[in-house]
Parts: structure tokens; C-alpha cells; sequence
């Protein structure tokens, strides 16, 4: 989704750096500072937890899953500019 979200952007005209999903680094550093702009969400997080599992955020807390076990979850990608 991420890829296809930078061909599209470079598609119209916009250079992009680097496009990636959010890291658990990142979604705690976001979430420390604007967690009234997170609501009823949940997301694939760029970052493994070990070997068989990744990271995802939900409004319920962080936890780890065997990637792809849920397709409920979405993506925030990461986009530079």
C-alpha cells in the first residue's frame, strides 16, 4: 500500500525521499503528544516485534501479531518529502 501510495504521488508530479510505515518508536513518540488525535483506530506499525510477529497500534494499546492474521488493520505511512 505504501508503494502504491508513492507511485501515486510521484505520478503527480511530487518527489519523494522516503515512503515507509510509522516505527513503535514513532507511534509512542506521536501518541505521547497527541493522543486526543487518536480515536478508534488501529494500524500495522513498520516495526517487528521478533521473528514471527509486527507491531500494530489500536486505541486499546500496542500489540504484536502474526502479519496478516488481520486485515482489520490499515496503514499510516511515513511520507518525506
Amino acid at each position: 500500500y505504501v508503494e502504491s501510495y508513492k507511485n501515486y504521488l510521484e505520478s503527480k508530479g511530487v518527489r519523494i525521499e522516503e515512503a515507509r510505515l510509522l516505527s513503535l518508536e514513532e507511534a509512542y513518540e506521536f501518541k505521547e503528544h497527541n493522543s486526543d488525535k487518536l480515536h478508534a483506530t488501529t494500524f500495522w506499525l513498520g516495526t517487528l516485534q521478533d521473528n514471527y510477529f509486527i507491531w500494530f497500534y489500536s486505541t486499546e494499546g500496542y500489540g504484536g501479531t502474526l502479519c496478516g492474521i488481520s486485515k482489520k488493520n490499515g496503514v499510516r505511512p511515513v511520507i518525506i518529502i
